[in-house]
């Protein structure tokens, strides 16, 4: 991982400004742990804001409030996909980058659109959770 946390800081700019097409150059290339580490960040933020999101649709919940429909769609906004478990970002890298690879149309889209298109595509949640 310090191998990762070394790559992203090299790569940084680059992949602040990368869309897809950039990114399946890191995917091609023998050290993947750019993509890793791009990856590994994504699903962390997107943990933290689905966590802040499923406290206030809790407390939305609790109080009645009409405000959960809103919570609810930021929520799958969010995270439109459910992982597995366990450790997943080798696993992401690898449907990320086959997504890449096999949807050409879709590379010049910011890259944690197509990071969330591939998940979703990859792992679907189940229709309770994404059902309003």
């Amino acid at each position: 991982m310090f191998a990762a946390g070394i790559a992203l800081a090299v790569f940084l700019p680059q992949i602040v400004e990368a869309d897809g097409v950039r990114m399946l150059e890191f995917c091609k290339r023998s050290n993947r742990e750019i993509v890793i580490a791009y990856v590994s960040g994504a699903l962390e933020r997107a943990d933290l804001d689905s966590d802040t999101i499923a406290a206030a649709l809790e407390g939305a919940l609790e109080r009645g409030d009409v405000e959960k429909f809103g919570l609810k769609k930021a929520w799958i906004a969010v995270r439109n996909y459910c992982t597995p478990g366990g450790d997943v970002p080798y696993q992401v890298a690898d449907i990320f980058c086959d997504y890449l690879l096999l949807n050409p149309a879709q590379r010049r889209k910011a890259t944690i659109d197509l990071l969330d298109a591939s998940l979703s595509k990859a792992w679907p949640c189940p229709p309770i959770l994404t059902s309003r």
